[in-house]
């Protein structure tokens, strides 16, 4: 049977194994962490550059609609300023029509002699 000391030194050895196998695991495992961390950053990273892309989107997006929303105001009152111009060349057609018509009797009356 081996001594107290020869068993303390065989435990010593064992452990020191142990302890050498358990630091190569742990940085093994330090490794895989730092991969996935790693592997997790890139993720975040481009997610984030997908969210800056569709904010940029949006910014457009809305950019465009304020630019249709102040031509449409342009638009608008323009449309009603040839509404108001149709009108009023209406208006002036009818009364120089009317004037012509008058004019036209008048004459026809002067040349029938009556």
């Amino acid at each position: 049977m081996p001594s107290r000391a020869g068993l303390d030194a065989i435990d010593l050895k064992v452990m020191s194994e142990a302890f050498e196998e358990n630091a190569l695991g742990n940085e093994t495992s330090l490794d895989e962490a730092t991969k996935r961390l790693q592997k997790a950053l890139e993720r975040l990273e481009a997610a984030v550059d997908k969210r800056l892309d569709r904010e940029s989107v949006v910014v457009s997006v809305e950019e465009e609609v304020q630019r249709m929303t102040a031509d449409r105001g342009r638009l608008a009152g323009e449309l009603d300023a040839a509404l108001a111009r149709g009108m009023r060349l209406e208006e002036a057609n009818r009364e120089v029509s009317r004037r012509l018509v008058t004019a036209m009797e008048q004459i026809r009356g002067v040349m029938t002699g009556g």
